[in-house]
């Protein structure tokens, strides 16, 4: 039967079984959809099995590398682990760490004064005003459904992104930390520019990227703090401080 088939330990083949063993549970895929081989005979029965199951199934195979049980482990973890980067949901799930002035609000793009953006299905940004505006997001990978053995084990790379501008017909400061954690919310690896201050009347003031990869912290990896914002440079009324958007925290599987 094709669920004793998926059980046999082929070091030639390694990649393909896993394949094999994970996307037919989850996807309902045949067996030629997945290897290229021909289909199993009309009364062949497809057993699910959870990753659970397979991981003991694994651990009876001691020849199969770490690597190949970490890679199975972290099947299926999210894309973006930063909930609401775009101001679609408003402020909700945004930690407000300085709402000065005016205070956080989110906007349309391109907005007043504005520029458009690269990506159409970014359709909002979150705006600034004239005192100082920090939002922070604390991701806890455990929570996420990442296994603390193998961040220590792998220590996946860790990408970050963000996306800011200033309108153009006034300054502004952006800022932006981003930090890994320990258990205890104690700094393991910090990346943080320095603040970047934009004048319309001599810069480029449209959508610009800012991004960095976290590779050999360590271990101990659990938690991730990602903190950007910033304000206005004329001190106007309302919300003339730096735009941003399309934030991310990504790791890399």
């Amino acid at each position: 039967m094709c669920c004793a088939e998926l059980s046999v330990v082929s070091t030639a083949d390694d990649a393909g079984i896993l394949m094999c063993l994970i996307l037919p549970t989850r996807e309902g895929l045949q067996k030629d959809q997945i290897t290229g081989s021909s289909l199993p005979p009309p009364n062949t029965q497809w057993t699910e099995r959870t990753d659970s199951e397979i991981l003991r199934s694994l651990d009876k195979h001691p020849e199969r590398s770490q690597e190949k049980k970490t890679a199975l482990r972290f099947n299926n973890m999210p894309g973006n682990l930063l909930k609401n980067p775009n101001g679609d949901e408003e402020l909700e799930h945004w930690e407000l760490i300085e709402n000065g002035g005016d205070q956080w609000r989110t906007d349309d793009m391109p907005g007043d004064c504005g520029h458009g953006f690269g990506d159409e299905s970014v359709t909002k940004y979150f705006s600034t005003s004239f005192e100082p505006c920090l939002k922070r997001q604390v991701i806890d990978l455990l929570a996420e459904g990442y296994d603390p053995e193998n961040l220590d084990n792998a220590q996946p790379a860790v990408h970050v992104e963000d996306w800011y501008c200033s309108r153009t017909d006034c300054g502004c400061i952006y800022k932006l930390t981003v930090s890994l954690l320990d258990e205890n919310q104690e700094v393991i690896s910090r990346f943080k520019p320095n603040n970047v201050t934009l004048n319309p009347d001599f810069h480029d003031c449209s959508w610009k990227q800012v991004s960095h990869t976290f590779t050999n912290y360590g271990p101990g990896l659990r938690f991730i703090s990602f903190e950007h914002g910033g304000q206005d440079t004329k001190y106007w009324k309302g919300w003339f401080g730096v735009r941003v958007t399309g934030s991310s925290v990504t790791i890399d599987l």
